[in-house]
């Protein structure tokens, strides 16, 4: 089994994403990882981790952009980005990981957008490899075609090591970009654990 990581990218000063992390009762390990730039691990809201509720939520609440971003066992790399609490932007680094699996009477096929593949014809590689749809959380100047470059790459690249790509090419410091440091929680700098409401409970 490969690398999995659930982490929140938001677009803000630290002091106006923990306010308003606190007030919609999100639980996670918050770090200040750049001016103005703030990740979160093991994000989870109403007591259910859900990296894509909490960047939703801060996208509204701060306000600022926010990104979801989901490592799966090294395989699979997706990137949701928000902006006022509404889906902007979608990045797989495989469409074929989308699609959903049938037994049908000629076998397995695989249905991805509505349409039914064998599993040799299904479609693969990455899908929404924008680069300026992530201008919003970059750092400084981008080159939008080198970011682009990156998310549309057909080679194979483990998913940590592209995430890591994609945040080198938004400008940020070289010791956010190693994967290592979201895994282990931002240990090499200071955090604040936030512990949310557990679930089944209702605010005051």
């Amino acid at each position: 089994m490969g690398t999995t990581l659930n982490a929140v990218l938001v677009g803000a000063p630290m002091r106006a994403v923990l306010d308003a992390a606190q007030k919609a009762d999100v639980a996670g390990t918050v770090c200040r990882i750049a001016e103005d730039r703030v990740g979160i691990v093991h994000a989870a809201i109403d007591g259910t981790s859900d990296a894509e509720s909490v960047a939703r939520t801060l996208s509204r609440n701060v306000p600022a952009a926010s990104a979801a971003c989901f490592v799966q066992d090294s395989d699979y790399l997706e990137v949701t980005v928000f902006v006022g609490g509404a889906q902007v932007h979608s990045y797989v680094s495989d469409i074929g990981m989308l699609a959903d699996p049938v037994e049908t009477s000629n076998g397995i096929e695989f249905i991805l957008d509505g349409v039914a593949y064998d599993e040799d014809d299904l479609p693969s590689g990455p899908r929404g490899a924008d680069g300026g749809a992530f201008l919003p959380l970059a750092i400084g100047d981008v080159d939008v075609d080198a970011l682009t470059e990156i998310l549309g790459s057909d080679d194979f690249v483990y998913a940590e090591e592209r995430f890591s790509q994609m945040l080198g090419a938004l400008g940020y410091p070289y010791e956010v970009t190693d994967p290592e440091f979201w895994l282990e929680g931002f240990t090499s700098l200071e955090s604040v654990g936030l512990e949310g409401r557990p679930a089944g409970t209702t605010g005051a």
